[in-house]
């Protein structure tokens, strides 16, 4: 993990000393990813590297380079596998110009200046695996590795209402704004360019759908574990110990059978929630038993998850995510235990899972037969839940434009929680974003819910704080499912390659992929652990006493956000629904969010 800072002097008004001291102030708030290792001004522009090891940083003659991340096509690149990051990218540039940015592949975000063109050049990776975050006015460019880093630069602290609000409902996108009002997002994919003539955004790469493969069962398998292999081999330390989050489920337990198999002698870290129907141990004791991996593991609800857990937050950009605070526990006793970096499975129900789209795309094709397993019915034929799959099918198939056109007709679903007002600005937001999308093509509905699944509220802001809590641990954090050349292909396999037949996370896919590294215990599982017996414990019982006291000084109530009264009516209820719940720990989390010193 590292950091990286810029300031770009726009306007000839001012000292150059003042464009240093705020890169200085940006690199002190962020000193917990690590030491100051390199910083220079140039011309009216001054960056700056720190990380816990070296080669953040990289020049050559009038070119410089900064980079929190890491390359891994690096063969595909021609480049020798032992050049640091910066020089790769630094190359790649020397080589191709701003055009040879999209053949990068891997998790980073970078800045460079070129002394002779007088131009500064941003890049975030294609998922967005690494943040990058800028705010900009008539005279000055800031750019930083956290938000809470332009601010103390000097950015006003004030919180966006309308990102609060689209937040609360899982429709916030942190693409082009963030909570912060005036501090904006880089987006995933793409390119800031600022020089002379102003701050231009250019997209570099996208995902391109209509790229499709006629591949079998067998082939697809074993295309896609090569693809796999090789996303988990470029993600291993060259130095250290690595650790891997071990749930029990096929997502977690492919990355550490893959990572065992490539000798690296992982070490399995897992969350045991015994007492709970969710508890996961004896199948993750299976994986850890195959490969004999170390094993670590902490009580559910033992004083390492209580305190995890706890409605709390320790960095202004880390948001309260119940469901993923056994990263915060696990990571902490990672980290004592000497392991340097960890690999996570997040990410793999989107890549090789039914995204729900696949009902549509098979009534559409005329495909019956596939329709009917997708939704059920030829298992269950009077099951009612089979029918409403069935019918959120037919609707899909309407075309787009005419079922965007026949939403105000009909009832809207207000959001659990929300106030009606702000219901009514989040709809206008989402209706006007939906609007803008309308003319776009795509070859089906399965891709085009793929493509958008690298914008959803869950992968993003997920991926995003476990990435920050491992950075407050002094830890490196991967997601080798979130490998843009893993979505690529994923994007062109046949969607009867992700189709579950009865099982209720089959993955056939992957499990045939991995079906030579999984034990049989989890190869051959037909079910799945469901988290919410353990989170609506952990609100209701274990920590009871601060939520309740959060909600006695709401201040989203205070900004007429939420409707503080269903908020109590479903905690007292015992939050009833997956829906409660998970809407529930939303507004726990801004209600954290939101008690920063905003003055």
């Amino acid at each position: 993990m590292s950091a990286i800072a810029a300031v770009l002097q726009r306007s000839s008004d001012g000292p150059r000393t003042a464009t240093a001291a705020t890169c200085t102030a940006m690199t002190r708030a962020m000193a917990h990813r690590g030491e100051l290792r390199w910083q220079k001004e140039i011309q009216s522009v001054s960056m700056a590297s720190q990380s816990y090891v070296a080669g953040g940083s990289a020049s050559s003659g009038a070119l410089h380079v900064i980079i929190d991340g890491e390359i891994h096509n690096r063969k595909d690149l021609q480049v020798e596998a032992d050049v640091d990051a910066a020089t790769v990218v630094l190359r790649c540039y020397q080589r191709g110009g701003i055009s040879a940015i999209g053949q990068l592949i891997g998790d980073f975000a970078f800045v460079i200046y070129d002394e002779h063109e007088r131009r500064l050049i941003a890049a975030r990776d294609a998922l967005g695996m690494r943040p990058l975050y800028f705010h900009r006015d008539a005279a000055t460019l800031r750019l930083a590795s956290e938000s809470q880093a332009l601010i103390a630069a000097g950015v006003d602290n004030r919180p966006d209402l309308l990102a609060i609000a689209l937040f609360m409902t899982c429709d916030f996108k942190e693409q082009g704004h963030s909570l912060r009002d005036g501090i904006e997002a880089l987006p995933p994919g793409h390119l800031l360019i600022a020089n002379g003539s102003g701050i231009e955004m250019r997209r570099y790469w996208k995902p391109n759908p209509w790229h499709k493969l006629d591949v079998d069962e067998q082939e697809a398998a074993t295309m896609f574990a090569e693809t796999f292999r090789e996303a988990v081999r470029c993600r291993m330390p060259r130095t250290g110990k690595l650790g891997v989050i071990l749930s029990g489920g096929l997502d977690s337990s492919s990355i550490a059978c893959q990572a065992a198999a490539l000798d690296s002698a992982p070490t399995a870290l897992h969350c045991s929630l015994s007492g709970w129907d969710c508890d996961e141990t004896p199948i993750g004791r299976a994986v850890s038993e195959k490969w004999s991996m170390p094993w670590i593991a902490i009580a559910g609800d033992g004083g390492a998850m209580k305190e995890a857990t706890r409605p709390h937050s320790r960095h202004p950009d880390q948001l309260y995510q119940t469901w993923s605070a056994c990263f915060d526990a696990l990571f902490a006793r990672a980290r004592r235990e000497g392991i340097d970096t960890v690999m996570t499975g997040l990410g793999g129900d989107q890549m090789v899972d039914e995204n729900g789209s696949e009902c549509v795309d098979a009534l559409r094709a005329g495909a019956l037969r596939e329709a009917a397993t997708i939704t059920g019915i030829d298992r269950a034929p009077f099951s009612l839940q089979s029918y409403r799959r069935l019918y959120q099918g037919i609707k899909g198939v309407v075309p787009a434009r005419l079922r965007f056109a026949t939403r105000q007709l009909r009832p809207r679903h207000r959001p659990p929680f929300l106030s009606p007002s702000w219901t009514k600005r989040v709809q206008q937001h989402v209706d006007a974003d939906r609007r803008d999308s309308l003319d776009e093509n795509w070859p089906d509905r399965s891709s085009a819910a793929m493509c958008a699944m690298l914008e959803q509220h869950g992968i993003r802001i997920s991926a995003a704080n476990c990435n920050l809590v491992g950075t407050l641990h002094g830890l490196e954090v991967t997601h080798p499912f979130l490998d843009r050349r893993v979505f690529e292909l994923a994007l062109a396999m046949p969607r009867r390659h992700r189709l579950r037949r009865g099982w209720r996370k089959r993955k056939p896919m992957l499990r045939r992929a991995m079906v030579d590294l999984l034990p049989g215990a989890v190869a051959t599982r037909r079910d799945a652990a469901e988290f919410s017996c353990y989170l609506r414990d952990v609100y209701v019982r274990v920590h009871s006493g601060e939520v309740s006291a959060l909600l006695a000084d709401s201040r989203l109530a205070d900004l007429g956000i939420i409707n503080l009264n269903e908020v109590r009516s479903a905690l007292d209820a015992g939050l009833p629904s997956p829906s409660h719940l998970i809407h529930f720990g939303m507004v726990l989390s801004m209600e954290l969010w939101l008690r920063q010193d905003w003055s």
